[in-house]
């Protein structure tokens, strides 16, 4: 038995960040005799869950209309969290958008919006129900950290299980204009407390003001792990000036300290997870692809080789979403991590969606479950 076949085996009592944890060890190719009997494990997976999907909408059906009706949110959510499979999420998606309503009729009254307009422009977040799905995604932090008379503040945060968007602030002492064209830190450090593999970016935002003493940053990360719950540690270092010519670079020294920053964001609840195992074909190439999970910001899908050479050329699969419009938006992978027997693809919105608005996602050909 292969170490794949021991994995899928152990996935019914195992939790799956365990699973996972195990997975990451170096993964032999299968033979073919190998790689067919794991191709019936996932077909029996499949057949256990039309199975169970169909007997629970059968006994759905069998609840009176009124018992239906005073069942109480509590009870409905207990309910939906013990289905490991959660096919019939329409009623979810419902409550989603009922409350999602509930909140922006809340926030209609309020003169202030809570998220940064620097954020809500960099996500492109420009109608009313867009700004409260940002609210609702955002965590206020205000951490600040002098050194040398440079403040480093971390604004806020805008998240989903597996991205983070943070903008920062950089204030000098007065009297010292920063240049946003060239100014950056040449040092930065990132750590999860529960480890996994990330990538991150950082972006100088435009300068409103170039003659001030102000810049301010967004980094964009993303994780295999969830960032929510997950205690986080930045840093930055080595603040300059940097000047290219004739090919080499002039560098002028601010500070050679280091920034620092301990921070948690909470789970906002806009992620919903879709367990999928559905066996997949790219060319002439098979994978399992185990999950997907989608909030208004962004998609990352699950996937489980069967064959030892697809993850290349899974990067460069888009992923089609339709909208109950009738609109199609075509998505790119912007990153992917993983090891041995796992890899996760990640894919960000071009603005934020509501979720209650997607009719279904389609990868490689196959349309997923939704």
């Amino acid at each position: 038995m292969s170490k794949m076949e021991e994995l899928l085996e152990l996935e019914e009592s195992i939790a799956p960040e365990l699973l996972e944890h195990m997975a990451e060890a170096d993964m032999q190719k299968l033979n073919v005799q190998e790689q067919q009997r794991v191709e019936q494990m996932v077909l029996q997976k499949i057949a256990a869950l039309q199975a169970d999907s169909a007997a629970e909408q059968k006994k759905d059906a069998a609840l009176p209309m009124t018992e239906q009706a005073v069942q109480s949110a509590e009870q409905y959510q207990k309910k939906q969290n013990k289905r490991r499979f959660p096919f019939s999420k329409q009623r979810w998606i419902g409550a989603v958008a009922a409350c999602a309503l509930l909140f922006s009729l809340s926030t209609a009254a309020v003169a202030t919006l809570s998220t940064d307009e620097r954020l809500l422009k960099l996500l492109h977040a420009d109608s009313q129900s867009q700004i409260a799905q940002m609210n609702e995604m955002a965590t206020l932090l205000g951490i600040s950290d002098t050194v040398d008379g440079y403040t480093l503040t971390l604004q806020e945060a805008i998240n989903d299980q597996h991205h983070l968007w943070l903008l920062l602030d950089l204030t000098a002492p007065e009297g010292v204009v920063l240049d946003a064209e060239r100014l950056y830190f040449r040092k930065s450090w990132l750590y999860f407390e529960k480890m996994g593999s990330h990538g991150y970016t950082t972006y100088t935002l435009p300068d409103e003001n170039p003659t001030d003493n102000q810049v301010s940053f967004m980094m964009e990360i993303n994780t295999r792990r969830p960032v929510t719950n997950n205690p986080i540690t930045l840093e930055k270092g080595d603040l300059g000036l940097s000047n290219w010519a004739d090919g080499e670079e002039q560098w002028t020294q601010l500070s050679k300290g280091s920034w620092k920053f301990e921070f948690v964001v909470p789970d906002n609840n806009t992620t919903i997870s879709m367990w999928q195992w559905k066996v997949l074909e790219h060319g002439d190439k098979n994978f399992l692809l185990a999950k997907m999970e989608v909030s208004p910001l962004s998609i990352t899908l699950k996937t489980r080789r069967l064959e030892w050479d697809i993850y290349a050329m899974l990067g460069e699969e888009p992923v089609q979403v339709y909208l109950k419009s009738g609109e199609m938006i075509e998505l790119s992978s912007n990153s992917s991590g993983g090891g041995g027997l796992v890899m996760d693809f990640s894919y960000t919105m071009p603005e934020p969606i509501d979720l209650a608005e997607i009719d279904h996602v389609v990868f490689c050909g196959e349309t997923l479950n939704w």
